[in-house]
């Protein structure tokens, strides 16, 4: 089971520009906006256009992915079978957690339980 969670957050300025062609559009919109897009998953976004909206989402799925991984030093390279080889990501493991870092900033998290 994969338990996914994140937070998009959009600034005071990305409101502003929202609003150019979406005149109502508030926090309150953007998570319906959200919900209607992803219906599997659980978006709740709090704050105002003047201060900016934090959308967090939750989803849960079972998903079983076959091929292999590659470390070395503090790299990994996650390649699913059948597709090209990915660029390494830096990573790291702390406890029972392993966080994984790509070549953008994104960051994914993997806690053994």
């Amino acid at each position: 089971m994969i338990h996914g969670k994140a937070t998009l957050y959009y600034p005071p300025a990305c409101m502003t520009v929202l609003k150019d062609s979406m005149p109502d559009v508030d926090c309150a919109v953007l998570q319906e906006a959200w919900r209607q897009e992803t219906p599997n998953t659980v978006w709740t976004c709090v704050g105002t256009a003047e201060q900016g909206c934090s959308c967090v989402f939750v989803n849960e799925f079972a998903n079983t992915v076959m091929g292999s991984v590659m470390a070395t030093g503090q790299q990994v390279a996650l390649t699913e079978d059948g597709e090209a080889p990915e660029e390494p990501s830096d990573y790291c493991v702390k406890g029972n957690t392993l966080s994984v870092r790509d070549a953008d900033g994104s960051v994914f998290t993997a806690t053994k339980q």
